[in-house]
C-alpha cells in the first residue's frame, strides 16, 4: 500500500505527487526508504549558496 504526499512549492500545489511504499513486499525491498514523484514533478539539483560570513 503506496503513501502519498502533496508537494508545495512557491504557493503551487501538486497534490499526491510524492509516493512511497513505508512497508514493500519482499521482492520489492529495494524501494524502502525511497520517494517517487510524478504528476509534473521535475526534482532538481540547486548547488548551495556561497557563505558570505
Amino acid at each position: 500500500m503506496a503513501r502519498y504526499h502533496s508537494v508545495h512549492v512557491d504557493g503551487v500545489v501538486a497534490p499526491d505527487a510524492a509516493w512511497y511504499y513505508p512497508h514493500p513486499f519482499p521482492f520489492a525491498r529495494r524501494v524502502k526508504g525511497r520517494v517517487a514523484f510524478w504528476n509534473g514533478v521535475v526534482v532538481e539539483m540547486v548547488p548551495p549558496a556561497p557563505d558570505h560570513r
